[in-house]
């Protein structure tokens, strides 16, 4: 039977491989072990890029509300939706920053708990650069693996793995000195004497 009009999209794609055919058109050559790799040097990059968010937030959020409202615009706002309007401001600016500026504002916070972990970043987001910026694919390799191979996929995939287990551990460690500030604070109130 030929193949008509209904086995075509409407850029005249062949249905069902799309993705495919478009893959061959753009990267020629491109495998599916090739695109296995990428997806998982994707994912890992993304993965780690949101730990590195929520710590960032949850640094930067905690004395978020507590400045006073004083500004006209503010006074005319129910406190909960100024919060919520705060909260989400930054969220934004957060997911809004580059990776790497992430990991440079969180290298010293992160250092404290291991002075290796922005450096293995950094190597995380230069191997997802070169990728995406399209160097020469032969090169790229992660702690002197090659992404294409099987060891060096699965290398970039423990190293992402185990940088987002530290970015948790500094989120850990900072949360448990926080709850620590914030009853110290609350036992010397308590006594009449002030933390600061």
């Amino acid at each position: 039977m030929p193949k008509g009009k209904n086995d075509r999209t409407k850029w005249g794609l062949p249905k069902g491989t799309v993705a495919k055919t478009l893959r061959s058109m753009i990267k020629p050559g491109l495998g599916d072990d090739e695109l296995d790799a990428i997806a998982v040097v994707l994912f890992s990059h993304l993965m780690i890029e949101q730990h590195l968010d929520r710590l960032f937030y949850f640094i930067m959020s905690h004395d978020l509300n507590r400045f006073k409202l004083t500004s006209v615009r503010d006074a005319k706002k129910p406190i909960p939706e100024l919060e919520t309007e705060r909260e989400e401001k930054l969220w934004d600016r957060i997911s809004n920053m580059s990776f790497g500026n992430k990991v440079n504002l969180l290298d010293p916070v992160m250092s404290i708990y291991d002075d290796t972990l922005a450096s293995s970043l950094r190597e995380i987001g230069t191997v997802r650069n070169k990728i995406m910026h399209d160097e020469p694919w032969q090169k790229i390799a992660f702690k002197g693996e090659s992404i294409w191979t099987e060891g060096g996929v699965e290398e970039f995939f423990m190293g992402a793995q185990s940088c987002a287990g530290c970015i948790d551990k500094v989120h850990e460690m900072l949360s448990e000195t926080r709850e620590l500030r914030e009853n110290w604070g609350k036992r010397l109130q308590e006594l009449g004497e002030s933390l600061y």
